[in-house]
């Protein structure tokens, strides 16, 4: 993973995008979309690889990714509605999801255009959810083989309802090279490898069977861990005052990704990432921008690494 450094970066978040219908009202989501917007706050150029309907809510989509300064000639536009979620809150914050089937997030398709920023980019972000419908995961892992051998691809599990296999899970590790996963979706894996062993052990296999070079691990107000084939990172979460959680994961992604590409060191890249998704998790909405004392730690960081 050795990527010359470019500003800006061109990241990329490809499967679903839609609204999540929260109790405080429809917001713009899912994963991939989330952790494109992020880059974009933290300054890259970044782009969501995706499709909406030809109905109101794909226009307003449209509208906000605009607003928000995305690129959105990879979006393409389909017959299929505009993906929606039902969200409920636990009283903790913690989100509940009830997602749609038959959406337009389902039938991605790739066009020239969107194949040659496969070959450009930096950086990749894509999870398992979008791969429940062979069309999009087709369009996935037509995109993935398309992205340069100095990319990274990250896999951001994502495990939503019953909308993953073992043969999906499998698949989309061989094409990764950096893993990030929260407690939850390692307990699975677990069970899904018979990995009997305790949690660095299980991540050490995953580390060495699909040929890894990073995993990331979320474990919620207990903090993160990152591992590489020669090195660990084990970070305590700052205190938050919950709001909720919805976007911290995509948030803690896309931190991780953009300070790796900055060349910062592996402690460092999960101590940013650690306070941006605890700042989330404070705050309404998925997509915050981040607090300005983090984002100039942030460049400061990049600046001393790039002159070493």
């Amino acid at each position: 993973m050795e990527n010359s450094f470019k500003t800006p970066f061109s990241i990329v978040g490809i499967g679903e995008i839609l609204f999540d219908n929260l109790p405080s009202g429809r917001r713009l989501g899912g994963a991939p979309a989330n952790f494109a917007i992020h880059c974009s706050l933290l300054g890259a150029e970044s782009k969501v690889v995706s499709s909406v309907g030809k109905d109101a809510c794909g226009r307003e989509i449209i509208e906000q990714l605009k607003a928000k300064g995305l690129n959105t000639s990879c979006i393409s536009v389909n017959e299929h509605p505009t993906g929606s979620v039902e969200v409920k809150l636990s009283p903790e914050g913690h989100p509940e999801y009830i997602i749609n089937e038959n959406a337009a997030w389902d039938y991605i398709s790739l066009n020239r255009q969107t194949l040659e920023v496969a070959e450009n980019c930096d950086a990749v972000c894509f999870g398992s959810l979008a791969q429940r419908n062979e069309t999009s995961r087709k369009s996935i892992l037509q995109f993935l083989d398309a992205a340069g051998k100095n990319c990274f691809k990250v896999f951001d599990v994502n495990v939503r309802q019953h909308y993953y296999s073992k043969e999906i899970i499998e698949n989309s590790l061989k094409l990764a090279n950096i893993l990030k996963l929260n407690d939850e979706e390692l307990n699975l894996f677990q069970q899904m490898f018979a990995l009997k062993d305790k949690k660095l052990k299980a991540i050490d296999y995953l580390l060495d069977t699909f040929d890894l070079e990073l995993v990331a691990l979320t474990l919620g107000d207990k903090g993160s861990v990152m591992v590489s084939k020669d090195d660990i990172s084990l970070i305590k979460a700052e205190p938050a005052e919950v709001k909720d959680t919805v976007g911290a994961g995509d948030c803690f992604t896309a931190v991780m990704v953009y300070s790796l590409l900055c060349r910062l060191s592996i402690e460092e890249a999960n101590e940013f990432a650690s306070r941006a998704a605890s700042f989330v998790c404070s705050q309404d909405g998925a997509t915050p921008r981040l607090p300005e004392n983090i984002l100039a730690e942030m460049k400061n960081r990049q600046k001393n690494t790039l002159q070493k």
